[in-house]
């Protein structure tokens, strides 16, 4: 490569013109070449850099996708809710909304995971993947 050029990703060689100077950046689809005039300066060349990135015909926004993976107790204490709040509340003696409260809900959910027959945890694994792959219920989604 000579002197003053610069090499893309695809391996073309590139020299800037004549009052410019190159710089490398590392874009969405690799390297890409941008050629600066000398004279311009930073904030200048920022604003034609935004206004380009908004007005390209291509789509270079990158949307997330967000999912939740449902675990079976998180499925087994969707179904059960109200029972399991209830019974925390009136085993513990604490209110929803006071600090130890998590711990009795925690412990609640643990006590009823366990006397569950191992098809009733199963029935409650194929209901969490069938969440998992498609989508909630409205209901357990608004919680």
């Amino acid at each position: 490569m000579q002197a003053g050029h610069w090499q893309c990703s695809q391996g073309a060689c590139y020299a800037p013109p004549s009052g410019f100077s190159a710089q490398q950046e590392k874009g969405n689809q690799g390297m890409c070449k941008v050629f600066t005039y000398v004279g311009m300066s930073h904030t200048l060349f920022q604003k034609i850099r935004k206004w380009f990135y908004n007005n390209s015909a291509t789509s270079q926004h990158q949307y997330i996708k967000l999912t939740r993976n449902w675990s079976t107790r998180s499925a087994f204490f969707q179904e059960n809710h109200d029972n399991i709040m209830e019974k925390a509340r009136v085993v513990s003696g604490i209110s929803p909304g006071h600090p130890g409260y998590l711990g009795a809900l925690q412990r609640e959910i643990s006590s009823q995971w366990k006397k569950l027959t191992n098809e009733e945890r199963e029935g409650f694994q194929d209901l969490a993947d069938e969440w998992s792959s498609q989508k909630a219920p409205e209901a357990v989604m608004r919680r």
